[in-house]
């Protein structure tokens, strides 16, 4: 009898630590499940996240691909506006970057020449005033020019002055001029503001 009561106690205390053992192994792989849930789920929004990232680096570059293909034709690089080129400032093997600049071009159909002038100046300078333009290079002419713009007032917090930077448009065709020329720009007052 007391073997039969030793070996009921022992199968108890056996049966007590499988059910701890099993009751430890079920919640570890309980918590196992969850841990590959969670980096399931991370992992997912990390790959969604890189996929969003490529589609739109993808998107941005078949936008600057379309706007390449709007500047070259036949492999060549054409500008937007026509005029003769004055000046290369890049040269073979040299690296491209959007809004690199390459040349420079003068177009002759709008020649502008831009004056500072200050508030007590501005009585002659109006839009659409007649102007006189000479420059160094023609000492012998004089170009008829129109203020074609005038922008906003700046004022020198040192000196409290206000000026104005006038847009003065070259009206008649430009082919001899060039960006950089020196001018001086007289403004005149014609017959019909005198009689005012």
């Amino acid at each position: 009898m007391e073997d039969l009561n030793a070996q009921l106690t022992q199968a108890q205390k056996e049966l007590e630590t499988g059910t701890i053992e099993a009751e430890s192994l079920r919640q570890t792989r309980k918590i196992n499940l969850e841990s590959a849930e969670e980096i399931y789920s991370v992992k997912t929004q990390l790959a969604q996240a890189d996929t969003q990232n490529a589609l739109e680096d993808y998107e941005e570059a078949q936008e600057r691909m379309s706007k390449l293909d709007t500047y070259l034709a036949n492999g060549q690089i054409c500008a937007l506006d026509s005029g003769v080129i004055t000046d290369v400032t890049i040269g073979a093997g040299d690296g491209l970057e959007e809004g690199s600049e390459l040349i420079s071009i003068n177009d002759y159909e709008d020649v502008t020449i831009t004056v500072t002038l200050e508030e007590t100046e501005m009585e002659l300078a109006f839009l659409g005033a007649k102007a006189e333009i000479s420059f160094s290079a023609f000492p012998d002419e004089i170009f008829q020019g129109e203020v074609t713009k005038i922008g906003d007032a700046q004022i020198d917090s040192n000196t409290n002055r206000t000026t104005y930077e006038v847009v003065v448009t070259v009206l008649e065709n430009g082919s001899r001029l060039y960006e950089g020329m020196s001018a001086e720009v007289t403004f005149i007052r014609t017959q019909e503001e005198v009689t005012e």
